[in-house]
């Protein structure tokens, strides 16, 4: 368990309550109306905290699962210990006109689609795992609502807060990727078309395509998912290409892909 005495360090807010730094394995979720989070506190309760076996340990790169809980308070595995990262769209507590738009044009986008392909394949991997584990008739998806629910760190991707129940199996599929990564800005703010950045997203789009493609991801199960790729689409510029990269997309022709992107 975490080193305790080390005390909490390094606040960062979200939707659900703001989670902080305990030591470089292990942060401490907080409910925002909690405000009895003090280290004496956490080192007090500890004893009798409830430990919860992993059910998703084979999702690689998935941060959100809570090891111990006592008092509306969550100790998790520390999803960027230790080092800098990027969260994913706008971070939630910086309005897009006092720096958001600047985090998410200037620093966000050109991160993500610099990554390389092998980092796309990691988080498609990851989906494809994730939809191998349910509850009953319960599946599992990440809340991609909130882009800051997912960040990079050391060039990979990494899925923090809570897993969605869902009665729909293998849920997560290519709008799993796009929406969070293209679609989201923040939880209430999506992306509009700017041909600027046009280029960025189509690298982001491709690369996005070929992991989920190259993990057999499912097609789109409903329409709104199906809204989401044609917006990303959209978003990248293609839209006259759209039926060809669709079609690409259903004889899992990576060639094909990589052609029409060209």
């Amino acid at each position: 368990m975490p080193d305790i005495n080390a005390g909490i360090r390094n606040n960062e807010s979200g939707m659900r309550g703001f989670v902080s730094r305990l030591d470089d394995d292990f942060v401490v979720k907080v409910p925002h109306w909690f405000r009895n989070a003090t280290p004496k506190c956490i080192k007090e309760n500890c004893s009798k905290g409830i430990l919860h076996p992993n059910k998703f340990a084979s999702v690689e790169d998935y941060y959100g699962h809570h090891i111990m809980t006592f008092d509306n308070i969550a100790i998790m595995k520390n999803a960027t210990a230790p080092g800098t990262y990027t969260r994913v769209g706008r971070p939630f507590e910086i309005p897009y006109a006092s720096g958001g738009f600047r985090y998410y044009t200037g620093h966000y986008l050109p991160t993500c689609a610099n990554l390389p392909q092998e980092s796309f394949d990691r988080l498609a991997k990851n989906f494809k795992e994730l939809n191998q584990i349910h509850s009953g008739r319960y599946y599992y998806e990440p809340d991609t609502e909130n882009p800051n629910n997912f960040l990079i760190f050391n060039g990979q991707f990494r899925i923090v807060d809570d897993l969605d129940p869902i009665p729909i199996e293998e849920p997560n599929n290519l709008s799993t990727m796009v929406k969070p990564l293209l679609i989201k800005i923040a939880t209430e703010e999506e992306a509009e078309f700017m041909p600027e950045l046009v280029p960025m997203r189509k690298e982001i789009l491709r690369k996005s395509i070929i992991a989920a493609t190259r993990n057999d991801l499912p097609q789109p199960q409903s329409y709104s998912e199906e809204a989401f790729i044609d917006r990303a689409i959209e978003l990248a510029g293609l839209e006259k290409d759209a039926l060809e990269i669709k079609n690409a997309m259903n004889e899992k022709s990576i060639g094909k892909i990589e052609e029409i992107f060209r």
